[in-house]
């Protein structure tokens, strides 16, 4: 359901109002109760990276959490402080640990595969029922309904694109017995 949102101008409209609407709440830190007006966590959202700004992050998380269920963002370090944060658009695998904690994300990119360590990553994912790994995300619900409503736009295209008119069209001179008609169905 991945490309959902790139085929289905519904579930694109849907996931862009939510993304854009999250990306435009302002971003605080709080210590405690108290809002903290700096600190360096907020610094590094608000100018996570050289290409992105704070809704571009903001966006991008929503969007990949609503589509996929997951969000993997690299955290560029320097020793313990991170430095930036990067988006991760490409295909991630888990490699989970004996101790419940993942050894190592494989990140494909461009035919090959990045080996991370696990702090340089960090996991979003919404809730899944039955896998600890990976996130559920909303369009499973809606995967029959959006299979159907997929099919039955691309018939409704292919038919108004052939002038309306049916794919064939089979006339006879006498009423056929149901043996007929059966054998017909099967052709």
């Amino acid at each position: 359901l991945l490309g959902a949102s790139e085929v289905h101008d519904f579930v694109y409209a849907c996931v862009r109002v939510i993304s854009w609407t999250a990306a435009q709440v302002p971003l605080i830190a709080v210590d405690g109760t108290q809002e903290v007006s700096k600190h360096k966590i907020l610094d590094l959202l608000k100018h996570p990276n050289t290409e992105n700004t704070d809704f571009d992050l903001i966006e991008g998380i929503v969007w990949q959490l609503m589509v996929g269920g997951n969000c993997f963002l690299e955290i560029e370090s320097n020793g313990s402080t991170p430095q930036a944060i990067w988006p991760i658009t490409e295909q991630v695998r888990i490699i989970p640990g004996k101790n419940g904690l993942p050894t190592q994300y494989q990140v494909y990119f461009r035919g090959q595969t990045v080996p991370f360590r696990p702090e340089e990553i960090l996991h979003l994912k919404l809730f899944h029922p039955r896998n600890g790994w990976y996130g559920l995300n909303p369009l499973s619900a809606f995967r029959e309904g959006l299979i159907t409503d997929l099919q039955s736009f691309t018939y409704n295209r292919m038919l108004l694109e052939n002038g309306a008119i049916p794919g064939g069209l089979i006339s006879v001179e006498q009423a056929l017995t149901q043996a007929q008609v059966q054998e017909m169905a099967r052709m």
